[in-house]
This record gives C-alpha cells, structure tokens and sequence, in this order.
C-alpha cells in the first residue's frame, strides 16, 4: 500500500488522485498524484532525475507526515483534546500527565 511503502521512507509515491492518497497520504513535497499514464511517466521521470538531497527530503517529508498524522498517540491525543474542548472542559489540566503533541511538533524534535 501507499501509506506502508511510503513509512519506510525509502520510496517517493506515485498514487492515484482520488480516494484515500489524494485525501490523506500524498501531501505536497511529499509524493505526487496522477490520474493518467502520462503524469504518470512524468512523475516517475522526475523522481528518477532528482538530485539526491531534493529525494531525500521528498523521502523524509513523506516519512515524517505519516508518523505525525498516523501514529496512535498523536490520533489518540486529537480524539482527547477534540472530545475535551465539545464538552467545555479546560485544557490546561492535562499539562500535568505531560500534555500532547499540536500540529507541527513531533517527539523527534
């Protein structure tokens, strides 16, 4: 699958553009979307004519988007917080069990 071959890191997706892919896992910088076999020749040529630092961070973007967004703690802790702030509750007391992760944080850093 998309989302298996791309948390590896060592690919750079080409997926179809629609559903799930378009939706959720190909991001920008990250992977491309095609819908016919001339994007997807094209993407393909491209990714195989990438200089090696623009792969890796193709590479690592894609990696690390999968992590931050399908990773259990950080679903867990969307669910949490979303469920907390529809019932009115005060967010400030979960900083005592350690808090969680925004957007645009991860553990790595």
């Amino acid at each position: 699958s998309v989302v298996s071959t791309q948390s590896t890191g060592g690919i750079v997706p080409v997926a179809h553009n629609s559903g799930g892919p378009k939706q959720d896992i190909v991001v920008p910088g990250a992977g491309f979307l095609a819908s016919t076999a001339e994007e997807y020749s094209d993407h393909i040529i491209r990714i195989l004519e990438m200089p090696a630092e623009e792969l890796e961070t193709v590479r690592r973007k894609g990696r690390n988007m999968l992590r931050k967004h399908f990773q259990m703690n950080h679903l867990g802790n969307c669910l949490l917080k979303n469920v907390l702030i529809k019932v009115g509750m005060d967010l400030r007391w979960i900083e005592h069990l350690g808090g969680w992760q925004d957007e645009g944080e991860t553990s790595e850093n």
